[in-house]
């Protein structure tokens, strides 16, 4: 762990040397209620700037933990879910000591002004992502090459499911390769053999029984969400910040469940962010959304994927010519084997009628209007 230099009065510092503003930002955390985050203010002392890159960090998601899940349930094996958390990851990621002179922060405690300065990557900085991306991803990629086990990562989250049984699970690989890089782990957030738990601010469970995954929002995360949206309506006004966090938090929220039905009311919410009304005034339109939400956050509909009864893939091809106001399809599905079937019509003269001419171009017309005879779809085989 990388020990900070011993706090010292700004006054006593060389004014010449760069320095960054520190400062806290509230949070919400399950185990310890409300706290302040430290945060090194670093795009404003232009230490972000220096860092620029063409692309974006990869991390995972809760998808790949229903993937693992059902994929063990498909071979009628029992699973166990773990969990691992890095303890202040950031700072444990030491910086180039030729860079020294950029990695002093000042900050204000009790009237007097103060610097510090850290050996670590801060909490701020663009590059710090970067640099806790490759160790992260370095730890979940040596224990899949090396212990064969599958790893699921966000950001310094780790998590997955192993059979039931197994002694050396995925969490435990990692507990071990951890501590010979010199990564603590948050022991309080370490666990082991789960059917429920809370991942990424998710409800997940399974059942080995039906061969189902059931996910839901976390019951204190929809409490907090849900606190927040009645004061905005109450209050008629919502600031772009709030607006931000609340489109995050919907399309979150639609995107565990898997249905993702709910996304047209995070429209306004995001107009609110981009383009508010004066005084950031809530709209009806907006007024509505939120209402919606609310009941949303309260009822938490759970998500179930379970790898029993799922439905074949087919493919579809569609094709359709103005001039002669035909449409045709082509179908197959791999459950079918090697039979394809069509099925074709002529668009009646009174729906012709009522179209703009447009040449041969009404494909879309005729698939958003759905004129397929229903009767012989799969009716003729090729």
């Amino acid at each position: 762990m990388f020990i900070v230099h011993a706090p010292c009065v700004v006054r006593s510092l060389n004014a010449n040397r760069k320095k960054k503003r520190r400062f806290g930002v509230k949070e919400y955390r399950a185990h310890c209620g409300w706290r302040s985050r430290i945060v090194d203010h670093c795009p404003e002392a232009g230490i972000s700037d220096v860092t620029s890159t063409q692309c974006k960090c990869r991390t995972g998601n809760l998808d790949q933990l229903v993937f693992l899940v059902l994929w063990f349930f498909s071979r009628s094996m029992d699973v166990k879910m773990w969990k691992r958390d890095a303890k202040k990851a950031f700072r444990q990621v030491p910086l180039d000591p030729s860079t020294s002179e950029f990695q002093w922060v000042i900050y204000k405690c009790r009237g007097v002004t103060y610097v510090s300065k850290h050996n670590a990557t801060p909490f701020g900085a663009e590059s710090s992502v970067w640099n806790w991306h490759r160790v992260g991803q370095f730890l979940s990629h040596m224990v899949m090459r090396i212990f064969k086990a599958p790893v699921c990562r966000f950001v310094d989250d780790w998590y997955g499911a192993s059979r039931s049984g197994l002694k050396w699970t995925a969490g435990k690989c990692i507990d071990l390769m951890a501590e010979l890089m010199g990564l603590r782990l948050d022991d309080a957030k370490t666990e082991n053999d789960l059917t429920h738990a809370i991942i990424l601010g998710t409800e997940v469970e399974t059942n080995f029984e039906l061969q189902a995954f059931y996910s839901r929002l976390e019951k204190e995360k929809s409490r907090r969400w849900r606190t927040e949206l009645k004061r905005n309506m109450k209050s008629g006004k919502m600031e772009i910040q709030e607006a931000q966090a609340l489109g995050g938090r919907a399309a979150f929220a639609v995107t565990q469940a898997g249905d993702k039905v709910g996304r047209a009311y995070a429209r306004p919410v995001f107009a609110q962010a981009n383009a508010p009304l004066p005084g950031c005034r809530i709209g009806e339109w907006l007024q509505q959304a939120l209402v919606w939400w609310n009941a949303y956050f309260k009822m938490r509909p759970v998500s179930v994927r379970s790898c029993m009864g799922n439905r074949a893939h087919a493919t579809i091809w569609v094709d359709a010519s103005g001039t002669s106001r035909g449409i045709g399809a082509l179908c197959t599905c791999s459950q079918w084997g090697p039979h394809y079937f069509y099925t074709d019509m002529i668009a009646s003269e009174q729906f012709m009628q009522q179209l703009d001419p447009r040449g041969d171009k009404y494909i879309a017309i005729f698939g958003n209007a759905g004129n397929l005879r229903r009767s012989v779809d799969l009716a003729s085989r090729i």
